[in-house]
């Protein structure tokens, strides 16, 4: 068995786009961000800024549900993990399945957006594959 490699090139997209939403939109700092996703410190933040890791899916659900600093909203994890689509969601009540669990709105998204969520938590989590 192999170990899955780490798609570098998505870990820096995914990073520069979280960075993006930090500076431009929730507008904390990353200790503070790090306090609100649980972190004890904020090096993992950090690390998946830089695209040297990744945050695991329970840490992008508790990213979803954070308030905007200005204009109101929700983070868009599909902008987060794909870069299409824009950063922030409606907060209103047509606002693309917020209140839908994150297992439906898996099971509903296209199969390119599954499978990129699949090889982002088979980084994450380190799975190894069969040759």
């Amino acid at each position: 068995m192999t170990q899955t490699p780490r798609n570098t090139s998505f870990q820096k997209a995914v990073g520069q786009r979280l960075d993006t939403l930090v500076k431009r939109y929730l507008k904390v700092s990353w200790k503070r961000l790090g306090d609100l996703l649980g972190y004890s410190n904020s090096s993992v933040l950090l690390r998946s800024r830089d695209g040297e890791t990744s945050l695991s899916a329970e840490k992008l659900a508790v990213l979803a549900t954070l308030d905007v600093a200005m204009g109101g909203g929700r983070i868009s994890i599909d902008w987060l993990l794909t870069g299409r689509g824009t950063p922030i969601q409606s907060d209103g009540p047509d606002s693309a399945g917020l209140s839908t669990s994150l297992g439906t709105r898996v099971e509903s998204a296209a199969p390119e957006i599954q499978n990129k969520i699949a090889a982002f938590l088979e980084v994450h989590e380190g799975r190894t594959k069969s040759p």
